[in-house]
């Protein structure tokens, strides 16, 4: 594993301390559910999510947008676009970032809990 993602103990232990952030899209994150506590922020909208106001970014995202130093764990369901997600992010200047490389099955895989959401009509 390399330095730049985080396995399933260390997110588990640490999920309190870091932003957790599904970058699936919101139809797949509401029917496979998300590790509890996590947002969503699609990865297909990373660009344009650092780009908005912090008022914008609430609205569309249901969370205070996180600064470029704030501790983020990005996944997915298998690990492919929260590693893409995670080089975006490094692209834009973020510098306390790591994606979960399982994402959701190892966590699953590792009896970790899913919890269901409804998401508005904006992906």
């Amino acid at each position: 594993m390399d330095t730049n993602s985080v396995d399933f103990e260390e997110l588990s232990s640490n999920l309190s301390k870091l932003i957790l952030i599904d970058v699936r899209c919101r139809e797949e994150a509401s029917q496979e559910g998300q590790i509890p506590g996590s947002f969503c922020v699609p990865a297909t909208t990373i660009k344009l999510a650092a780009d908005l106001t912090q008022e914008e970014f609430k609205e569309r995202y249901g969370f205070d947008k996180p600064s470029k130093e704030a501790p983020l764990v990005l996944y997915c369901k298998t690990g492919v676009r929260s590693k893409n997600a995670y080089e975006q992010l490094t692209a834009l200047g973020f510098t306390n970032h790591r994606h979960y490389s399982g994402s959701l099955i190892d966590w699953q895989n590792n009896g970790g809990d899913v919890v269901k959401t409804q998401f508005g009509h904006m992906s």
